[in-house]
């Protein structure tokens, strides 16, 4: 089972359907059982997209951290 994030801060890019399509988590939708939408919460992420602030060159090295908690 995938883990789900608590919290998405704004403005990360997120995808709630296996990474088919990516948006903003408050615009994303998704469809129920009856054919409705409601707005996708944290728990339906299924990825993120990370954005550097600087760039990287083909071949370099860099480090990236990030805080978690798997249960």
């Amino acid at each position: 089972e995938t883990p789900s994030p608590r919290r998405i801060r704004p403005p990360e890019i997120v995808s709630i359907d296996g990474g088919k399509n990516w948006g903003l988590l408050t615009q994303l939708k998704v469809s129920k059982a009856d054919g409705t939408f409601r707005p996708a919460l944290p728990g339906d992420v299924t990825h993120v997209k990370w954005n550097l602030n600087q760039t990287l060159a083909a071949g370099s090295a860099g480090k990236l951290v990030f805080r978690g908690v798997v249960r």
